[in-house]
């Protein structure tokens, strides 16, 4: 799923997975893998939308990972600032971020995309076998 200079990899606006696989474990949640994958040089920054933050957070800061892969929302954040590495820095071709979802069950999630100056995009993710209509 393209969301401008970003590209969510192992997601999809089309429905996917299960309502059993979002159930609560011990109070706690799965998080939803999903590689961001931004253009050189990009400065990114995801947010998701203020009616869903009781429900979603972001999780890509390493230092937030658990081994046992199991997540309260708090452990997340509300929004996350990606900088890819540009010229001469890194690898060539675009930044990969490891990081994911912590969603608290079914539904569609709308995320907000900036990138410099150009107008937000919101982007859909179907978790739990939520579809996200007319989008």
């Amino acid at each position: 799923m393209v969301g401008g200079p970003i590209a969510f990899v192992g997601v999809s606006a089309r429905p996917r997975g299960t309502a059993a696989d979002l159930a609560p474990v011990g109070g706690r949640y799965r998080a939803v893998k999903m590689l961001a994958v931004v253009d050189r040089g990009s400065e990114v920054t995801v947010s998701v939308m203020p009616a869903l933050r009781g429900h979603v957070a972001l999780l890509y800061d390493p230092s937030a990972f658990r081994d046992d892969g199991l997540y309260s929302l708090a452990d997340g954040e509300t929004s996350v600032a990606f900088h890819a590495c540009g010229n001469g820095q890194g690898s060539p071709g675009p930044t990969q971020f490891n990081g994911g979802l912590i969603v608290d069950g079914p539904r569609c999630v709308s995320l907000e995309v900036t990138s410099g100056a150009e107008m937000p995009r919101t982007v859909f993710v179907s978790l739990g076998g939520r579809r996200c209509d007319a989008r």
